[in-house]
């Protein structure tokens, strides 16, 4: 199970990550995809094992399809705003420190 690939979308975070965990030679196709690179010398990031790429979450992005093998990344997402928003309330500081 799994997914061999992931349609263009934006994520719900400031900063989105993925890491590669497989070796590059245990599939084919697979990687980033970035519409907004189109026009320059590829829309699509294929970073090495153990390298991580992160992006800011709303830019658009997909998962380019993996033809062969198998591909396994770790991805993540963070959310600053609500986890700043929270240590405002927690430390008294909501509505009196700098803005957010």
């Amino acid at each position: 199970s799994g997914q061999r690939g992931l349609g263009e979308h934006v994520d719900d975070s400031e900063l989105s990550f993925n890491l590669l965990l497989s070796e590059p030679g245990s599939f084919e196709g697979g990687g980033t995809r970035f519409p907004s690179l189109r026009d320059m010398q590829g829309d699509t990031l294929k970073p090495q094992q153990g390298e991580m790429l992160a992006h800011f979450g709303r830019l658009r992005h997909g998962g380019a399809p993996v033809s062969s093998g198998t591909r396994h990344i770790l991805a993540g997402f963070v959310r600053c705003r609500p986890l700043a928003e929270m240590w405002q309330e927690m430390t008294g500081l909501a509505g009196g420190g700098p803005p957010i």
